[in-house]
């Protein structure tokens, strides 16, 4: 099961996480940095809430996909200060190839 797939069931079945669940399907189509961590809040707080009604199956598959990251491997974080002029600048140029910022960063670096 994708993180999507999951999210759509936290949407369907935790009312208190309905808004949550759908903003982090938005942080992964817009390949946010942030969407693994949102993704796996969500999840937490979907598991807690006491009025969600999740199967059995559904509870296992939402809890395996927490953790789950897209870092394929890599060891070492590269912080970077910029403007918010230059982050917004970035943060365009990476949508406008359909990237994260550190995909379209790594891609510049290595080309």
């Amino acid at each position: 099961m994708s993180k999507i797939d999951a999210l759509k069931i936290i949407i369907a079945k935790s009312p208190a996480q309905c808004a949550e669940a759908a903003k982090a399907i938005t942080a992964i189509n817009k390949k946010s940095p942030w969407s693994d961590m949102r993704c796996n809040n969500v999840a937490i707080r979907a598991l807690e809430d006491p009025d969600a009604n999740f199967t059995e199956d559904e509870r296992v598959a939402i809890a395996d996909l927490m953790g789950e990251t897209e870092t394929e491997g890599r060891d070492y974080m590269l912080r970077v200060r910029l403007t918010n002029t230059e982050h917004a600048e970035l943060e365009e140029l990476a949508g406008n190839e359909n990237l994260s910022v550190s995909e379209y960063v790594r891609r510049k670096l290595f080309e």
